[in-house]
């Protein structure tokens, strides 16, 4: 089963049919961190879960009709005096870390690590097929890591067939994403 990896822990552009309707920027509070912002498309709908403790909050989009998928977001920054690694080197180190655990239960033999560029930086992500989806689960995972001002955004996104241009949407909304140095309120 592909789950969201939170542990390790998208100028925005109207994708020529990639989705429907208006795509407003919406900011997400980020405690102490300013705000992120994205365009979220009119046909998904987002759920933000703050576990509060000035923890970073996951952002999860799902559809609000048409085929179902999840796309997790998750803002990480400095914690404890630590910061999450935005370099380079040690970002696909990471994402080729976690495709290297998924890699037993994919049908893919090698798992490819592809950068992905945002707005002021370099990340990478990789996308797997499971092996035998159990009723219920997801058949394909997209995940990585995106660098977006100085936080390390990590992200998932899990679909079925027929939902391929969820797919294209998030990483196209990943790479305009932006930190906002204070909120709007």
């Amino acid at each position: 089963m592909f789950k969201p990896f939170v542990s390790l822990a998208f100028a925005l552009l109207f994708a020529q049919g990639a989705f429907a309707g208006e795509t407003p920027i919406r900011e997400f509070p980020l405690p102490g961190h300013g705000a992120l912002a994205i365009a979220v498309p009119d046909a998904w709908q987002v759920d933000v879960e703050q576990p509060g403790n000035d923890l970073p909050p996951t952002l999860k989009f799902t559809a609000k009709t048409g085929p179902a998928f999840e796309f997790y977001l998750t803002p990480l920054w400095p914690m404890d005096g630590k910061a999450p690694p935005l370099d380079a080197a040690s970002l696909h180190k990471q994402v080729a870390d976690a495709a290297e655990t998924l890699k037993p239960q994919s049908v893919e033999k090698t798992i490819e690590t592809k950068s992905l560029k945002g707005a002021g930086a370099v990340g990478y992500y990789f996308s797997a097929t499971d092996r035998a989806p159990k009723p219920g689960e997801y058949k394909y995972v997209t995940q990585g890591i995106l660098p977006v001002g100085e936080l390390a955004t990590t992200f998932t996104i899990l679909s079925n067939d027929g939902s391929e241009a969820v797919v294209k949407t998030a990483l196209l909304l990943l790479r305009g994403a932006t930190q906002k140095k204070t909120a709007t309120p």
